[in-house]
């Protein structure tokens, strides 16, 4: 191919989680046909925080309180219930069981989301 200039390349600013005093702060990376919010955090990083399975947190998106559940499946919580789970490609991800995560969190790529207790 052709060389390229590298006064001429652009840096990625991929988003990365980060953690907080108040929880873990992450990103919207995209939704999927579903309304799940998949998110640029880790299952790993939430047990850091000394959160697990089937542990109550609330989400925050632009100042609005949600609360969920660190669930493994859609059936851990009821219907119309938020949960936070690992999906297929090991991501942290926001879902309803029944509905959509996207709609009832008004979520968008790049969004920032922050999952905290207490």
């Amino acid at each position: 191919g052709e060389p390229l200039d590298p006064a001429e390349l652009r840096r990625l600013n991929i988003p990365e989680a980060v953690r907080t005093p108040e929880g873990l702060e992450l990103h919207v990376l995209h939704s999927d046909t579903f309304g799940n919010v998949i998110l640029d955090g880790q299952l790993d990083q939430l047990t850091e925080l000394g959160l697990d399975l089937g542990q109550e947190v609330w989400v925050r998106r632009a100042g609005k309180l949600h609360q969920a559940t660190i669930a493994r499946t859609f059936a851990d919580v009821p219907p119309g219930g938020l949960l936070l789970y690992q999906d297929g490609l090991g991501m942290l991800a926001l879902a309803v069981n029944r509905g959509s995560a996207a709609e009832m969190l008004g979520a968008e790529r790049h969004d920032e989301i922050l999952v905290g207790v207490g």
